[in-house]
């Protein structure tokens, strides 16, 4: 044998060997690649208490210890950042990479106990926060990194919003608390109010209130109705400290902090709100956010803005604040996101929001499907863009499944579901809203509002169960909604018109061509099933209302009206004036749990109400 051969041949052998295996794990890449894997995906860990910034991040003993260290670091699709449970942050998360659509970036929890907290709360640094007593209950603290109001305090543990005080030349003796003032004249602001003291008026809002337009006041007579108590003229924004009568009261003025205080405030828990936003993705797409507590932070919990196919899930938001966006978790010029599985409580203003602000991006695609909402200051869940002429911006998102209750706590006027100049293809399906509102505050199970420009589309309804809302059920304005297969009971207070569903004009414009079919409906003391009132002219019938199931405990439970409902008729006089609900029943008493469908029809329950915002 010729070894010169032999040892050729070897190494032939050896270089084939060493192609092959080349080619093999080249093959395997791309492959691996093309069918979505990632063969470096990396998995970082975050400990508060053990972490050091410095580590790899890696493994769990090499864990890091701030949330500033995830915002300055750059992650790959299909990583993972990881919060130790127990452990708390007072920090913003800022996601700075984004994910694919096969391989998103996740931000959770790992080891066991409660989910990781992001507190946005004032930490005592740099300065311990120390109260001084001022007199009476009043105390006082001062920060210098206090250059604007905080927006939220947390006394003994519940959310709390400032006080506005507005002074005017003159002030009705006859008015009160819980009374009612309203901005109307070119914007749209209202104060729930906490006190009066001579000519000024102290109380809650989340808008602006402006020096030079005119205020109105409304409270509850004697009767417990709602009336105009007159013109209070042009306000000046002031602060007193005569504005905080009540535990927890408090306002900011000048980087201080002025608070009502049961007890010394430096040995009970007090807590101010230092940081906006709890966690902030822009522009970062592909991501899932979950297995986190956030709460304590000025305006927003979770912020998703300019963010494509995200999912915010099994997510705790709760104490957030009434400065810039006032919402627990919001979506903004986003597309295809999913919010899901969420408890979302003690908002001071949204619980849950789809907005659009500007003409681009688009807010479409997006779902939000079975959260919990509670306690939420104004709207359970919101959805709206920033005017008429960009309705289309707001377009094919869905709202499924969720659950609210005691919506609108702060308030005047909103709804447990509430939307404001969308375009099309948007759906509220098989969510159950409950006990929204109040006698001084009123709310609506579901609230559409439009106006008259062709971008604003309908909303369809269906499969919702609203129940002990203190305006309506359901309240519409625009064209062409759809109001099919609901269950509505015992929605309305005596402080108000009221009804089960409720058609009102708008912006100018009456709600006309809406479908209400398949309904399920039940009044009871004092509540209306239909009830038809008018602005621009009477309101034609052109709904399509039948098919419905309508129990009530008063006989004349409906009103097709040119003003207001004085002259309330029956079911049969209903029919004839209106000219609808011919095939549907009407029972006087309560409904049974299943009712039989209508004679002539496929049954369920359902009633109009046209409600005359004035």
């Amino acid at each position: 044998m010729n070894l010169t051969t032999t040892a050729t041949s070897k190494m032939d052998f050896l270089r084939l060997s060493k192609n092959t295996f080349f080619c093999q794990v080249l093959t395997l890449f791309l492959f691996t690649l093309l069918s979505g894997g990632h063969l470096w995906a990396t998995t970082y860990y975050v400990d508060a208490t053990n972490g050091i910034d410095t580590n790899l991040g890696t493994q769990e003993n090499w864990a890091w210890k701030t949330i500033h260290k995830v915002n300055g670091s750059t992650f790959a699709p299909g990583d993972e950042i990881f919060f130790k449970r127990g452990e708390v942050w007072h920090e913003s998360l800022v996601i700075p990479s984004s994910g694919t659509a096969s391989l998103p970036i996740t931000f959770g929890a790992y080891g066991s106990g409660d989910r990781p907290l992001f507190d946005g709360t004032y930490s005592d640094f740099p300065i311990p926060v120390q109260w001084e007593h001022v007199q009476g209950n009043i105390f006082r603290t001062t920060q210098p990194s206090w250059p604007n109001n905080p927006g939220l305090l947390l006394y003994t543990g519940v959310a709390k919003p400032p006080i506005t005080t507005l002074q005017f030349s003159s002030v009705p003796y006859t008015l009160q608390k819980g009374a009612i003032l309203l901005q109307t004249d070119s914007h749209y602001s209202n104060l729930w109010v906490t006190s009066k003291n001579g000519n000024t008026v102290s109380g809650i809002t989340f808008f602006t209130i402006f020096e030079n337009e005119n205020v109105y006041a409304r409270q509850l007579n004697a009767g417990g109705r709602e009336e105009q108590i007159g013109l209070l003229g042009h306000p000046n924004i002031i602060t007193s400290l005569a504005s905080l009568t009540e535990p927890g009261h408090w306002y900011w003025q000048d980087n201080t902090i002025y608070l009502y205080s049961a007890n010394d405030p430096n040995v009970i828990d007090v807590k101010i709100a230092q940081l906006k936003t709890g966690i902030n993705s822009a522009q970062h797409d592909y991501l899932i956010i979950q297995d986190i507590t956030v709460q304590g932070y000025k305006g927003i919990g979770v912020y998703l803005t300019g963010t494509e196919g995200s999912v915010v899930q099994n997510m705790h938001v709760l104490k957030i604040g009434s400065s810039s966006h006032k919402t627990g978790i919001l979506i903004n010029n986003s597309k295809d996101n999913i919010i899901k599985n969420n408890r979302v409580e003690s908002t001071l203003r949204i619980g849950i929001a789809i907005f659009s602000m500007n003409a681009q991006p688009f807010s479409h695609g997006n779902r939000v499907t079975d959260n919990t909402i509670l306690n939420s200051g104004s709207a359970g869940i919101s959805l709206s863009s920033g005017g008429q002429l960009i309705a289309n911006t707001v377009e094919n998102n869905a709202i499924i499944g969720n659950s609210v209750s005691n919506a609108n706590t702060l308030s005047y006027d909103a709804a447990g579901i509430y939307t404001l100049f969308v375009g099309g293809g948007n759906t509220i399906k098989s969510n159950t809203i409950l006990n929204c509102g109040s006698n001084e505050l009123r709310s609506s199970g579901i609230m559409i509002e439009g106006g008259t420009d062709s971008s604003i589309k309908p909303v369809a309804i269906d499969g919702n169960t609203i129940e002990n809302n203190s305006l309506a059920g359901i309240a519409v304005s625009g064209k062409n909604h759809t109001i099919t297969n609901n269950t509505l009971r015992n929605n309305g207070v005596p402080s108000w018109e009221n009804a089960q569903v409720v058609f009102f004009p708008s912006f100018g414009e009456n709600a006309s061509s809406c479908t209400v079919k398949n309904n399920i409906m039940e009044a009871g003391r004092n509540q209306t099933l239909v009830s038809v009132l008018d602005a621009w002219g009477h309101i034609s019938p052109h709904h399509t209302i039948d098919n419905n199931t309508y129990c009530s405990t008063n006989i004349t439970p409906f009103c097709w009206s040119y003003s207001t409902c004085s002259q309330p008729v029956n079911f049969s006089s209903w029919k004839i004036m209106s000219g609808h609900d011919s095939h549907s029943s009407f029972t006087n008493g309560i409904c049974s749990p299943n009712p039989p469908p209508p004679t002539g029809g496929e049954g369920s329950i359902n009633a109009v109400y046209l409600l005359l915002l004035k």
